[in-house]
């Protein structure tokens, strides 16, 4: 009788996804049968109600003790498909961080607040299959061109172009709509509902072309699609939101999944330019060598440019009564003075956050201040009254069709600072598209143990291989934040024991920070990073075992703020 009353209580059981560094999904009871994996749903969770995605329902269960769904916020489609959810579990083990995390991470800013929207076919999802990877080794313009005619041949449902920003984006739909026709849509991670939608229906009518910013990797996945990415200026060091990862490494799994073709745009430099530093402590200002091989140049008519690295009149301002830099106390950067229409405004470069200037310290008010690494602007005024040149200045250089015959660079100290080593590879790639761009190079620099740039790339490639950094292994960042300094020191040596007592079993791995003083302080809060080297064929148990111990310590002290996975 008691079977017969528990098999007649029976009810449908589906696992559910949560955004929380848990790695597992719930289990919600459910009446209806309109429901598939992917779909978002509404749940009672701890007590509150939350989102949750619908990761499978393949079993029954008794119906007590089992919350019921309170309602399915997904009408006739939803926005990932089981391969989606398949490809995004894989990729959460590879980001060190939940399978609900890193789905909730994918969606749209609207589809994660809960709000309802237009969703791709059904009849345009792909199958799993392994796609193709192609590196092309060109300068930028010749890679878009090579988009371009590639594009013009519509061999393909969707096409995604990713950019570094949206600004880029903008620029690019503008641009291209006029040269390809078919549809062309900008998207970006915080996009609004309508043009969600219309981006939505002409993906279902297909072809069509998606140009949009590294967000864009997580769009779902689609038959006969092709991935471009301009790589020259993506760096994993710039996001902000958690998980962090390395584009290049997510798209390539991605490909593996949807059996679609990655286009990589890499950038090396090109062996037949000269590249000669130029030591900006014997040169203040633009070499009279330099000067005249400009003139030299033009007078035989050929092709001579500066180009200028950083925004603003001055990167910088001090105080030499009080010594305190002008910092932004949002995010703690240092102001960037820019004058407009013939006003001082300090702009922060992190939140654009921008007010008028007095010329005052903020601090302690004195007018002894001083201006620091000069900006774009300010270097564009010297250049032009002090030295009458009739040489075109440029800021936004990468695009740039022409080839030079002689170049002059100012501004790479704001890309590469000594202090920082992960700006090493983002100056390599700097310095290596500027190569594309000129037969005769000269770099400013004030930095003497950079000023071998033609040997940077190389250099750089050699160090990360002697630290197993990518591509030759793996990187994992975890960054705790505390307001309590002796509080942040002391969870950061209990995760590093917890870590320890796994790597010790690894060969090659190292850990490094635990026991350095704290990094620094930001918004009332003190901060503490350690870095987790690991070797490339790390084994499955062992990564099982770290992630275990990340994921565990997340969910007990929520301080970990970010986890950045570099593979």
């Amino acid at each position: 009788y008691i079977i017969l009353l528990y098999s007649g209580m029976d009810c449908k059981v589906v696992s559910t996804l949560i955004d929380l560094p848990v790695d597992e999904a719930f289990d919600y009871a459910v009446d209806s049968n309109d429901l598939m994996p992917g779909h978002r749903v509404r749940v009672n969770f701890a007590g509150k109600r939350v989102i949750g995605i619908v990761s499978s329902l393949d079993r029954r269960a008794p119906k007590r003790d089992i919350k019921k769904i309170i309602s399915l916020l997904d009408e006739g489609g939803r926005w990932f498909s089981e391969l989606d959810l398949a490809w995004l579990n894989s990729l959460s083990k590879d980001c060190w961080v939940s399978w609900g995390e890193m789905v909730f991470s994918a969606l749209p800013v609207e589809l994660r607040s809960g709000k309802w929207q237009d969703f791709p076919s059904q009849e345009i999802r792909p199958n799993k299959r392994d796609g193709e990877v192609i590196e092309y080794y060109e300068d930028l313009p010749e890679f878009r061109r090579f988009v371009k005619n590639t594009l013009k041949e519509a061999k393909f449902r969707i096409a995604l172009w990713i950019v570094e920003s949206k600004f880029r984006v903008n620029e690019l739909v503008t641009r291209i709509k006029r040269e390809i026709s078919i549809p062309v849509m900008g998207f970006y991670q915080g996009i609004g509902r309508d043009r969600l939608r219309q981006i939505i229906r002409a993906v279902n009518q297909g072809p069509v072309l998606i140009i949009g910013t590294r967000h864009l990797a997580f769009w779902p996945m689609v038959k006969n699609e092709v991935i471009f990415v301009e790589d020259a200026w993506l760096d994993v060091y710039r996001q902000e939101v958690m998980p962090k990862y390395d584009l290049n490494s997510v798209l390539t799994k991605r490909v593996k999944y949807s059996g679609g073709k990655l286009f990589l745009h890499k950038v090396q430099p090109d062996p037949d330019s000269e590249i000669i530093p130029v030591q900006a402590k014997e040169h203040p200002l633009l070499p009279a060598f330099v000067e005249e091989e400009f003139y030299r140049v033009l007078q035989n008519k050929g092709h001579a440019a500066v180009f200028i690295i950083g925004k603003g009149y001055a990167k910088a301002i001090r105080c030499n009564a009080c010594k305190q830099v002008q910092s932004c106390p949002r995010c703690d950067r240092p102001y960037t003075l820019v004058r407009e229409r013939g006003k001082d405004v300090l702009y922060c470069p992190s939140c654009s956050n921008s007010f008028p200037w007095n010329g005052r310290c903020l601090s302690c008010g004195s007018i002894s201040v001083r201006l620091s690494s000069m900006g774009a602007e300010r270097w564009e005024k010297i250049l032009r009254d002090r030295f009458k040149m009739n040489v075109p200045i440029f800021e936004k250089w990468l695009t740039l069709e022409d080839r030079f015959d002689l170049v002059f660079l100012i501004g790479i100290d704001n890309v590469v600072a000594i202090d920082r080593f992960y700006s090493m590879p983002l100056a390599s790639r700097f310095v290596a598209v500027a190569s594309h761009k000129a037969k005769r190079l000269y770099v400013r620099t004030r930095f003497t143990e950079l000023v071998d740039f033609s040997g940077l790339h190389e250099r750089w490639l050699s160090l990360a291989r002697e630290l197993r950094l990518p591509p030759f292994g793996e990187l994992v960042i975890l960054s705790l934040r505390s307001e309590d300094e002796n509080e942040v020191k002391s969870k950061a040596q209990r995760l590093a024991k917890e870590l320890s007592s796994i790597i010790e079993e690894i060969p090659e791995a190292v850990l490094y920070g635990p026991y350095l003083p704290v990094e620094r302080k930001k918004r009332d809060k003190f901060y503490w990073n350690i870095d987790l080297f690991l070797p490339k064929d790390l084994p499955s148990s062992a990564r099982a075992s770290l992630r275990k111990i990340i994921l565990s310590f997340r969910k007990r002290y929520r301080t970990i703020t970010s986890v950045l996975a570099y593979s």
